[in-house]
């Protein structure tokens, strides 16, 4: 089903599709020890020349290394050796994904899937080949059978940033929900979910779940100036206003026992919000003498440079 989509879901799926780039979904990535791998997997097909799995085991290494060439030739002699081998197939399906040759990548993953071979990975892979290709329904629908499979943080969220871009609002904070009681409250999970209740309008259940986070954390800055965000939006000014007061005094709190770069940038953005620019601005200045890569940091204090100072201390 194709779907006319608003300006904020469509930057949701720019960047969902910008994650599912490269590399498979869920994949683990390249370690320390990858070249170890790749030799052990040349001595097995050194000992086994005639064995599929072999050139299948050196291709996923390969893959993980990012020698897509290599791997795809690895997994083309393996498939000469045994056209129906399964590990092959799947091998083929992830390595042409990450190539970018998003037709055959799917026309792999259906043969593997259809063969029987119904993972977790399969799924995952074809889902973003899907999302990729703009066919966010399909890839919903197989984010959802991949979860079927495992509980994944990943294929939540992602599956979530899909429903959320096409409008399935109350699907994706179904989903999120779901997702945070099986990971045992994943904090990106909460995040996403707190996102989309607040922008289908269920201010409450929103304020509900960050007020459990705030009864767990040990320091509550941010979670203060989210609940200040909700009320914000729900149209509650003075209570946001306290809210945002509460996220000042514990930020002064934390920082005059530790002033670290994370807990100004924290206190940073509570300026900001309380439109006080100028403290806003001091405390990113110290955020970057201390962290010059902190990326948010100068971000935001580049955004300010340019909005000027709103209000002074």
């Amino acid at each position: 089903m194709t779907r006319r989509l608003s300006a904020r879901p469509v930057l949701l799926v720019a960047l969902v599709c910008l994650a599912l780039s490269g590399l498979g979904s869920t994949e683990v990535r390249a370690h320390a020890g990858l070249h170890i791998d790749i030799e052990r997997a040349t001595r097995s097909i050194e000992l086994d020349p005639e064995n599929a799995d072999n050139y299948a085991r050196r291709a996923h290494y390969q893959r993980l290394g990012g020698h897509l060439e290599e791997s795809m030739a690895d997994l083309e002699r393996g498939r000469a050796l045994e056209p129906g081998n399964m590990a092959v197939m799947l091998g083929m399906g992830l390595t042409l994904s990450a190539l970018g040759r998003d037709a055959e990548a799917e026309a792999e993953l259906n043969r593997f899937i259809s063969t029987g071979g119904g993972s977790v990975r399969a799924y995952s892979e074809r889902g973003a080949v899907r999302a990729r290709t703009g066919r966010f329904e399909n890839a919903i629908d197989d984010y959802t059978k991949a979860i079927g499979i495992q509980h994944d943080v990943e294929l939540y969220l992602r599956r979530g940033a899909l429903q959320e871009a096409t409008g399935e609002l109350e699907a994706a904070a179904l989903g999120y929900a779901e997702g945070l009681r099986t990971l045992g409250g994943a904090v990106t999970v909460r995040l996403a979910l707190i996102r989309v209740e607040t922008d289908r309008g269920a201010y409450d259940s929103a304020l509900t779940y960050i007020d459990e986070e705030l009864k767990r954390v040990p320091v509550k800055t941010n979670w203060y100036l989210r609940r200040a965000e909700v009320l914000k939006a729900a149209g509650k000014t003075a209570e946001a206003e306290l809210a945002l007061n509460l996220a000042l005094a514990e930020a002064n709190e934390v920082i005059g026992k530790r002033a670290t770069g994370i807990h100004l940038f924290s206190r940073a953005k509570v300026y900001a919000a309380l439109g006080r620019n100028d403290l806003a601005r001091e405390d990113l200045e110290d955020v970057l003498l201390k962290s010059p890569r902190f990326a948010e940091a100068r971000e935001m204090w580049e955004k300010l440079e340019a909005q000027g100072t709103t209000q002074e201390d």
